[in-house]
C-alpha cells in the first residue's frame, strides 16, 4: 500500500477518534438525569435559602415564588421527566416541595425539603431518588428511606405546633 493511502486512513482514524471523544464531551449528552435532577435541586437550594433570608428565616410557601424572587427560569428547578419514579405529573414534573412556610430554625439537618416527585407504591422500592436536605445536601437515598424522613419531619412538624400553641 503506498505511503499515501496509509497517511490518509490514519488521519481519518485519528479524526474518527477525536470526534468520538469530542462528541462526548457535550454537557446534555455526559450529565444523566439523575445528575441533572441535583443539579436542579441546588438551584432550589439557592431559591428557597434566597427567600427564607428575605422572609425572617421560614421557607416559601411553593416554590415558583422562590424561583420567581430569585430569578430563575422555571426550567431551572422542574425535575427531569424520567426521574419521576411512577408518579403520574403533568409535563413539565416539578419536584416534591416539603418546606411549605417551615422556619429554618426548627429543621433537622438531614429533613427533606425537596425531592423527586414517586409514587411509592408504583416505583421500585430498590430505586433511589435524589433529595435536597436542609443542611443543602443534595443526596441520592432509596425509596423507604425517603418516606420515611418525610414521616419522621411530620411528627416533628406536629410535636412543634403543639408546643408552640399551648406557650402563654
Amino acid at each position: 500500500m503506498p505511503s499515501f493511502w496509509r497517511i490518509t486512513i490514519a488521519t481519518l482514524l485519528v479524526v474518527f477518534v477525536l470526534y468520538k471523544i469530542f462528541d462526548n464531551v457535550g454537557v446534555d449528552r455526559r450529565i444523566h438525569d439523575d445528575e441533572m435532577s441535583g443539579i436542579r435541586l441546588h438551584y432550589v437550594d439557592d431559591a428557597v435559602c434566597l427567600y427564607a433570608g428575605e422572609h425572617g428565616g421560614r421557607l416559601p410557601d411553593n416554590l415558583k415564588d422562590a424561583v420567581a424572587g430569585a430569578g430563575f427560569e422555571p426550567k431551572d428547578t422542574q425535575c427531569p421527566p424520567t426521574r419521576t419514579h411512577g408518579a403520574k405529573l403533568q409535563n413539565p414534573p416539578e419536584f416534591m416541595y416539603l418546606g411549605a412556610g417551615l422556619p429554618i430554625k426548627d429543621m433537622a439537618d438531614e429533613q427533606i425539603i425537596a425531592c423527586e416527585p414517586f409514587n411509592a407504591s408504583a416505583a421500585n422500592k430498590n430505586e433511589t431518588i435524589v433529595v435536597l436536605r436542609a443542611d443543602s445536601h443534595v443526596e441520592s437515598i432509596p425509596i423507604p428511606e425517603v418516606e420515611k424522613r418525610i414521616h419522621d419531619a411530620a411528627i416533628r412538624a406536629t410535636k412543634s405546633a403543639k408546643i408552640a400553641t399551648s406557650r402563654p
